[in-house]
């Protein structure tokens, strides 16, 4: 370490324990800056500092006299304050010397640190009597030392900063006054306890000591990586040259110190494509670590946590790229680039966003959809998640590369027309060594799709965006050998029958097609992903399987960072004028509605057009949108509650109602008990044994009278230690348990009512699942005593939502506390609703959407009947984030109709369609709940409401999810069978039903025609899949005697495999493709003798709910004096018999007697 006296100008070099007391001085360079040359000539050498001031040299007074001036006021500060000895960095190292400045560049973050005292001289700061460093736009604020990357270790590696105006006036320090050092950290980002030194930078975690470094600059590129060697403790040499790639070894040599995964906590912003569809290292793919600090200029608060996976290998750099050990997490639906990728990592670092913790999602994607090779896609994407233990149920835990570069490991394929097809081995084809096949003579790639990788004038196709079994582009081919040049339509891509090995493919898509490239590319990648295509090299039939004459053969060539793959075209050897043709195969074409039946199920049918004949020139952006938004108009809209949805989530349900399954209870007696009991630990023993005493379990296995010590003690050990996953305290438990007494005893002893576990699950919530409303009053009764007035911010405080699905205890009790005593106190009811607006959950969901949705008869008449007089029943229409409203969500699982006549009697809007167009009677008629429908009906919903481009027709779901009694009842009201689009093209409700094998609708809907049309040909049908709806082009006849669909009329056997659904009596006969099961047929047969059977008993339950929704609401002012006595003379414990509760249901049954 080399030093200058601050008396003379004389250097000395220092080492180790030898170092004197020194100042330093940190600054921004400018021109004309004093060099340790400068200095170390002999006109200057051992002249004092006070002579050089009055008598400066020509080469530092007239030439570097800016320099000169601030190592002149420099020293001067330093005499003042008895220093003897200075460094500064423009004369202390030697520049010339590369590796005295590799040296000095290592070991300057510990030279700082060792100083006594710093000087920051900001140059562009006037004098601090001029303005105040405080003002929000003061020149302070503004300096050019706060921009550059050098200074921000400088002033964290000083114990003591002294910052000073440009004319040496002092302006503060970074230890001295707090209200100016909170300034420091207002202006830098840098934590304030850190700044104070109660917090040292490695305290920090990664991605905030890189957000320090944001938007700060340096001259060299290289050094914004050097000049954070010492803020994060690593050492590595100095290559100037290397631009970017030295902050990817500055992270690569992080990663050697510390296993922190904010280092991988940064986005940036996305970069145009090139030629090829690369999309540069920030748009598409991308390795793990950032090329620059900015791309962290948001994650200052971001800290590291507990790994959710222990045991795990150290990350190292490798030839295969950064090796790391992961949770590899599936993709949500409702993920916005689930489509771009494979995985999500939530990483293993969090911050703390309005009272939440999350953590950063990162998504990784598999190159070439296989093996252990990954890349980062969209970093250009933020996102944020709650961390949670259950992910390690999801999740896989695997070992894998990433490759800084990733499109390093991305080879290209180019593929390429035969100039010569002579080498090319014709025996190892079908027909080519028995003479029938030569190769084409004239032909020509003509077009190609995706159309950036192709280069007409080279006839050559590139592209690097390609995965295993996944076409890599469609190639238009142009035959002229007939006086009618041949178009053929082939798919070219790689395949890996093994992960060893990979080959090329090629597939025939169509011959003489009119779509466009990029039509026939996206339909080959939806065939792929069906499992359509046969990855063959020789290609010798069109995708349905239609013999062709025209064969495509590829082969291929491996290059260094390419592969060559060359197409090759066969043709017809030209037959001699005596040569028969030869018999292709094709099958005789007998018109379908000529044939027997027994002969049906052996013949082919006729193809008379493509589907895609059928609609316009924008045939692929319109069939794409349509069949998006079909998966969204059929998708799955309901999921059954359970536990693992509701209360302690362990199943994504996206943006799905919640309901409860049809003739069952949730949670079922003892579910909740038995759930949590085996969620514990099996080899913790005691934990579970503790458990089962707040249970009321004795010693026998048998409920008894429990001594309150030994309730006590259990809870003192089980309050130590909650467990890993339900993360439950003492209370809870005891609420599990149902036991009342119990809970009194913990109550009494002070533990908190409240008590929320790590989720946010708090024993309120867990006892409106019970059965026993005392279990809720009591709690009610502890959290906000009778009389007390308690601040409503505190009394929301408690009623806090979950953390998963943010459900607060009233929608808890909404959904699940079915009997009207738990509505009693409607203060709870009040207060859920009162404070900072209306209690929503993550779906925007309010109670009332719960209540309808679980079919709470008693929670939905009070809610309705609460908000009556305050909010004019507004509460009836209310949207959640879907736009969806109670009556909406009460259309899923309604079975009674009971919820719909509530809410249609308040005036709920009967024909309000959510965001995707679906309106409560379209839900009706896809869930099947008939008296719901019938509700509708009456209160004059529009039976022919159409949905989304395809105009969907509520007829249109009864019939494609087979629900014959909603079917019926719409055909009653003579409602429409039939839609039809802008674009021409119609959906048939019978066509549906025929296609999904739902013979008692098909029938249904045929007996209801009065005109029987015959119809033969393509339709579009919507099917049913056990993956869910897809949109397809069918082949349908419909006639007198019998009824299909087939999506392929030339598919291998044609209708040999069909099987009859219908009876021998019975005609038209439904004949059905293998893809539909028999237990299609089994649940439409259930179907009618449910309906047949149970019609007159679901009429007698529905009067049963009108009777009790009657009885609930029809009282006069004698009856509630009765109830107020009665409810006086009951004999009740504790906070049961409080004024206050017996005037709040009073409250409730008069308002009952207003809204009747």
């Amino acid at each position: 370490m080399r030093l200058f006296s601050t008396q003379k100008v004389q250097f000395i070099e220092v080492y180790g324990s030898d170092v004197p007391s020194y100042a330093i001085l940190s600054h921004t360079w400018s021109d004309g800056e004093i060099l340790l040359q400068d200095l170390q000539g002999a006109e200057v050498q051992d002249e004092s500092w006070a002579a050089l001031s009055e008598d400066p040299p020509e080469v530092l007074g007239s030439i570097k006299v800016k320099g000169f001036k601030k190592l002149l006021g420099t020293t001067a500060i330093a005499r003042k304050n008895r220093y003897d000895y200075l460094w500064v960095d423009t004369c202390c190292i030697d520049k010339t010397s590369s590796a005295e400045l590799s040296e000095a560049i290592n070991s300057m973050y510990r030279w700082y640190a060792g100083a006594d005292v710093c000087y920051a001289y900001l140059s562009d700061v006037p004098s601090a009597s001029t303005e105040s460093p405080f003002e929000p736009n003061s020149r302070f604020r503004r300096s050019r030392w706060f921009n550059r990357g050098w200074t921000l270790q400088e002033l964290i590696a000083s114990q003591q900063v002294e910052i000073f105006a440009s004319d040496w006036s002092y302006l503060g320090a970074k230890t001295g006054d707090l209200d100016f050092t909170k300034l420091l950290s207002d202006i830098t980002g840098i934590q304030l306890d850190v700044l104070l030194g109660e917090l040292s930078p490695q305290d920090m975690s990664i991605a905030a000591r890189m957000h320090w470094a944001a938007e700060r600059s340096t001259t060299r590129e290289e050094d914004i990586a050097y000049c954070l060697l010492g803020i994060f403790d690593v050492n590595m040499p100095l290559l100037y040259g290397e631009g970017k790639r030295a902050f990817i070894r500055l992270q690569e040599a992080i990663l050697t110190k510390e296993e922190d995964q904010s280092l991988f906590a940064w986005h940036s912003e996305p970069l145009p494509t090139s030629s090829l569809g690369d999309s540069g290292p920030t748009g598409g793919f991308s390795g793990l670590l950032a090329e620059s600090p900015d791309w962290f200029w948001d994650h200052n608060d971001i800290e590291t946590s507990m790994p959710m996976i222990l045991k795990s290998s150290p990350s190292a750099v490798t030839s295969k790229g950064l090796r790391i050990d992961l949770l590899l997490l599936p993709c949500d639906e409702d993920d916005p680039i689930a489509n771009e990728a494979d995985f999500r990592v939530v990483l293993n670092c969090e911050r703390v966003r309005d009272g939440q913790r999350e953590s950063p999602v990162i998504y990784l994607k598999r190159i070439w959809g296989m093996g252990d090779q990954f890349a980062r896609v969209r970093p250009d994407h933020r996102h944020f998640v709650p961390p949670a233990l259950d992910l390690l149920d999801i999740g896989t835990h695997e070992r894998i590369f990433v490759k800084q570069d990733p499109w390093t490991d991305r080879r290209t394929i180019r593929i390429v027309a035969a100039k010569d097809s002579s080498q090319l081995q014709l025996d190892d084809y079908p027909g080519g060594a028995s003479g029938h096949r030569v190769a084409a003579a004239d032909w020509k790639i003509k077009d190609a799709w995706p159309m950036k990788g192709w280069a007409e004038h080279m006839q050559t196709f590139q592209t690097r965006e390609f995965t295993f079994g996944i076409p890599c582009g469609v190639l238009r081919l142009e035959i002229k050998e007939s006086d009618r040049p041949t178009t053929v339509d082939v798919a070219v891509g790689m395949h890996a029958p093994s992960e060893r090995l990979s080959r090329s493919w090629c597939q025939i898509m169509n011959l003489n097609s009119f779509i466009k490239p990029e039509s026939a590319f996206s339909w080959a990648k939806r065939e792929a992903v069906s499992g359509k295509i046969v990855y063959n090299s020789l290609s010798t039939q069109d995708i349905h399987g239609t013999d062709v004459s025209t064969w495509v053969v590829v082969t291929e060539r491996n290059r260094k960072g390419r592969l060559d793959i060359t197409l090759h075209v066969l043709s017809d050897k030209p037959r001699a004028t005596n040569e028969q043709p030869m018999d292709r195969g094709y099958g005789h074409i007998i018109p379908i509605s000529t044939l027997a039946d027994e002969e049906l199920k052996r013949q082919s049918l006729l193809v008379n057009h493509h589907p895609l004949h059928h609609l316009p020139t924008r045939a692929a952006e319109t069939w794409n949108h349509w069949q998006m938004e079909t998966r969204v108009l059929m998708g799955e809209i309901c999921v059954v509650d359970s536990i693992e949805t509701s209360v302690f989530p362990r199943i994504s349900f996206g943006s799905k109602v919640r309901i409860k399954a049809r003739h069952e209870t949730f949670p079922p007696p003892k579910a909740m008990e038995e759930y949590c009991l085996n969620a514990l630990p099996a080899d913790d023993r005691e934990t579970r044994r503790l458990v089962e005493i707040l249970f009321g379990y004795n010693e026998a296995g048998a409920r008894s009278e429990l001594e309150a010590s030994r309730i006590l003690d259990a809870s003192r050990i089980l309050e130590g230690r909650p467990d890993s996953f339900l993360q439950l305290q003492p209370v809870h438990w005891a609420v599990i348990g149902g036991q009342l007494g119990i809970l009194r005893v913990l109550l009494d002893s002070g533990l908190n009512a409240v008590g929320k576990s790590e989720k946010r699950l708090t024993p309120l919530h867990l006892a409106f699942l019970l059965t026993d409303v005392s279990l809720s009053d009591l709690l009610w009764a502890t959290i906000h005593p009778s009389g007390e007035e308690t601040p409503w911010t505190e009394l929301i405080q408690n009623l806090e939502p979950t953390i998963n699905n943010e459900d607060y205890p009233i929608h808890f009790a909404a959904a699940y506390g079915a009997s009207t005593e738990f509505w009693e106190p409607t203060e709870l009811l009040s207060i859920s609703q009162m404070g900072f607006g209306p209690r929503t959950n993550k779906l925007g969901e309010r109670p009332i959407h719960r209540a309808a949705a679980m079919g709470n008869i008693a929670a939905v008449q009070n809610l309705v009947v609460e908000t009556f007089s305050r909010h004019v029943n507004a509460e009836v229409d209310t949207l959640d984030l879907q736009g969806r409203t109670p009556l909406w969500h009460a259309a899923c699982g309604d079975h009674t109709g009971a919820i719909a006549k509530i809410l249609l009697n308040s005036g709920a809007y009967v024909d309000a369609a959510d965001k995707d167009g679906l309106a409560p009677i379209h839900v009706a008629c896809r869930q099947g709940t008939f008296r719901f429908l019938k509700k509708l009906k009456a209160s004059g919903a529009n039976l022919n409401l159409p949905a989304g481009a395809l105009c969907l027709l509520p007829s249109h779901f009864a019939a494609a999810f087979g629900h014959k009694q909603c079917l019926e009842s719409l055909l009653e009201s003579r409602a429409k069978l039939v839609s039809s689009t802008t674009e021409g093209a119609f959906v048939h409700a019978l066509h549906l039903a025929i296609a999904n094998g739902h013979e008692a609708c098909a029938r249904a809907i045929w007996d209801a025609l009065e005109a029987k049309r015959h119809y033969e040909g393509w339709s579009l049908c919507i099917i049913i899949e056990a993956s869910g709806p897809v949109l397809k082009w069918m082949y349908l006849q419909v006639n007198d005697q019998h009824w299909l669909a087939i999506e392929d009329p030339r598919q291998a056997g044609g209708t040999e495999k069909f099987v009859c659904f219908s009876k021998a009596d019975i005609s038209p006969k439904l004949w059905v493709r293998p893809g539909v099961s028999e237990s299609t047929k089994e649940e439409d047969e259930e179907g009618e003798v449910e309906d047949d059977t149970d019609d007159d008993a679901e009429a007698g339950q529905e009067n049963n709910d009108e009777k009790e929704y009657e009885d609930m609401t029809r009282v006069d002012t004698n009856d509630t004096n009765v109830a107020v006595v009665a409810e006086e003379d009951t004999p009740v414990v504790g906070p049961e018999s409080s004024e206050a509760k017996r005037f709040n249901k009073a409250r409730r049954i008069m308002k009952s007697v207003f809204h009747t």
